[in-house]
């Protein structure tokens, strides 16, 4: 299960894959001007706002997650409320500007 979402200066896919008993969560991210792409998922604004909510994020390593379908599907709604607001959106696509800012925005998955 997967929603694209369109910001003013971002696109975002909230991706749920099932993998046998367990289920991977992640959040893909598009700069719409540079087109540059990236995981989130282990952003520190969506750790505190979405991850630690359901599951302790000091043990986040990855891009993505992978835990219970439960908890994944908990963590894909939380996502979704999280993406319905639109000053959330403000507050994390000034995090998305500074770490973009940073470089390392080079992923390669299709959009």
């Amino acid at each position: 299960m997967q929603e694209k979402i369109t910001s003013k200066n971002y696109s975002y896919i909230i991706k749920l894959t099932n993998e046998g008993k367990r289920s991977c969560f992640e959040i893909l991210c598009q700069d719409k001007v540079l087109k540059r792409k990236s995981s989130i998922t282990n952003l520190n604004f969506i750790l505190s706002n979405i991850i630690s909510l359901e599951i302790d994020d000091s043990k986040v390593e990855d891009s993505w997650i992978t835990t219970s379908k439960k908890k994944a599907e908990k963590l894909f709604v939380i996502a979704m409320e999280c993406f319905e607001n639109k000053y959330w959106i403000e507050k994390l696509e000034h995090e998305l500007d500074e770490d973009i800012s940073l470089g390392g925005w080079n992923s390669n998955f299709i959009f």
